[in-house]
């Protein structure tokens, strides 16, 4: 059964299986083959479209980009004609951009960068590619960026309500490191305001 399916598949029976993923994640279930989990594959389908978009000169326009210089196809920068300034491809936006997965996505993208055929494709494919790989690794940084300062802010928080405690014994009930002693005034300064 195994080898009528890849005879199938040699011969382009279903068509070209890079077009089709559902298809072709059915088929290597049935032939008893691992696939990646269903969620990954969507990414993983997506970030291979984005990929192939731009390497065949698609429309870049739904697929997220910074401002990106126009080269020609010896690398220098294109000046626009009236003002004589560097062209750019205006910054361009993806709905779904921020909320793919951008390790999937980064990996994916690497296997095109680090690929044999990278060099050989124009200035233009190549600054395109690296510049979307940039965006998801700089939403990447932003990310951790935010847990790292979340978790400070929650660290000195916890700090201060030690610091408060050890000011102020009194708004702790005996033996059980309760709040629930003191003025009304003094509970507000350990827990905050009670609205």
């Amino acid at each position: 059964r195994n080898q009528l399916i890849m005879n199938l598949v040699q011969y382009g029976f279903w068509g070209n299986m890079d077009e089709k993923p559902q298809l072709r994640d059915e088929l290597t279930r049935r032939m008893g083959i691992a696939a990646f989990p269903e969620q990954e594959n969507l990414h993983k389908d997506r970030a291979s479209r984005e990929n192939s978009i731009i390497i065949n000169g698609g429309d870049v326009s739904k697929i997220a980009f910074p401002d990106v210089p126009v080269t020609d196809d010896a690398g220098e920068p294109m000046l626009d004609p009236d003002t004589n300034e560097p062209m750019t491809i205006s910054p361009t936006y993806d709905p779904l951009f921020a909320i793919d997965p951008d390790d999937i996505h980064i990996a994916v993208h690497d296997k095109v960068i680090f690929g044999k055929e990278f060099p050989t494709l124009s200035e233009k494919v190549q600054t395109l590619l690296l510049a979307h790989r940039e965006m998801h690794l700089a939403k990447m940084q932003a990310a951790a960026q935010q847990q790292q300062v979340a978790a400070e802010r929650q660290m000195q928080m916890e700090a201060e309500a030690k610091a408060a405690a050890q000011t102020h014994p009194e708004l702790k009930k005996e033996g059980t490191g309760e709040t629930g002693e003191g003025t009304e005034e003094e509970q507000e300064l350990y827990e905050g305001p009670t609205e």
